[in-house]
């Protein structure tokens, strides 16, 4: 295995009223606009816990992550199972007796990630993603699959803080 840096992006990313301005400094000095409808993963997350929260068990975003070169934008289909309540399956890893998720509903979601480039007819994801996500957007039991390999994930360590609400 080994531990070489493949990619390397670094560079930001404005929502405007209209479009998201983006500006790549690596691998390339680049800009260009993304549509406004593109979500980034915090807010990708924040819309799947509100879908769940509904009842709804598919949402269809496209997504922004900045992943590759940067450019790459991504269709993705989410799908939400059956809420798990709390104390229903117990867990097992970092997240076992956290008094801030033991008494929170959780779901367990796949993200199917598709190429935005590639439109029309069928496609296979170009990889998902599986895992529970508790309703205050902790997630736990990850699972990436890139259909050639697929990586697991557990969560090893959490500290929960207090927090205040937004004004």
């Amino acid at each position: 295995l080994s531990e070489k840096l493949v990619d390397s992006v670094d560079g930001r990313a404005a929502r405007g009223s209209d479009a998201i301005a983006v500006s790549l400094a690596k691998p390339d000095h680049k800009q260009f606009d993304v549509e406004s409808a593109v979500v980034f993963p915090t807010e990708h997350i924040r819309r799947i816990v509100v879908a769940a929260r509904a009842g709804k068990t598919v949402l269809e975003v496209p997504a922004y992550d900045g992943s590759e070169t940067g450019e790459k934008l991504y269709n993705t289909l989410t799908v939400v199972g059956q809420p798990i309540a709390p104390g229903g399956r117990r867990v097992e890893d970092a997240a076992a007796g956290k008094p801030a998720l033991e008494n929170m509903r959780r779901w367990p979601v796949t993200i199917s990630y598709f190429d935005r480039s590639k439109q029309g007819g069928e496609q296979t994801p170009v990889y998902a993603i599986k895992f529970e996500l508790y309703e205050n957007g902790v997630s736990r039991a990850l699972l990436l699959d890139y259909n050639d390999f697929a990586i697991s994930g557990e969560l090893t360590a959490i500290e929960v803080r207090e927090t205040k609400p937004c004004k």
